[in-house]
């Protein structure tokens, strides 16, 4: 596995050697080999073309570097400074967006399936209805391609979001 890290405005990669690899990343502009820590690192700039070069590889990327284009999607979409700083400065996400209540764990699928009950019960929909987040989620794929929505976020998408949120 090929992993992927965020450390002091880099991105760090590290892999058991692999000629096929080091080729790879070294047709990635700014590239960078750390004998002491023995990994590669790219500039931020460079991660979708990250993503690029290692397309189809198995990646374990780190969730932070995802936190921060989260941030910057909840810019864009206008939520303000304030409320995200809110978020984190309450829930102190360090490796899930949404942690769970084991140090160290992600929410769990059951968890999510109680709130989404709950919130179902709330405004009154029929338990005899069969609905249920995994069914919620096919819909939205369902529903939105058909009418032109593109559900995939591409690289370059994410990376914009985070060039206009370190701006």
């Amino acid at each position: 596995m090929i992993e992927v890290r965020k450390k002091r405005g880099m991105i760090e990669i590290s892999f058991p050697y692999a000629p096929d690899h080091i080729a790879k990343i070294k047709a990635i502009e700014g590239y960078r080999w750390h004998p002491e820590a023995k990994c590669w690192s790219v500039p931020r700039s460079e991660f979708k073309t990250l993503l690029s070069v290692f397309d189809g590889e198995n990646l374990g990327i780190d969730p932070l570097i995802y936190l921060d284009e989260l941030k910057k999607m909840l810019m864009l979409r206008k939520y303000s400074q304030r409320t995200i700083k809110l978020y984190l400065k309450t829930y102190h996400p360090e490796k899930w967006l949404f942690p769970g209540q084991k140090d160290g764990m992600h929410i769990t699928t059951r968890t999510v399936q109680r709130i989404f009950e709950d919130a179902i019960k709330k405004v009154g929909i029929d338990k005899d209805v069969s609905f249920s987040v995994h069914s919620l989620r096919r819909s939205f794929a369902t529903y939105l391609p058909e009418r032109g929505v593109d559900l995939i976020m591409k690289n370059s998408d994410i990376e914009n979001v985070v060039e206009e949120y370190e701006d």
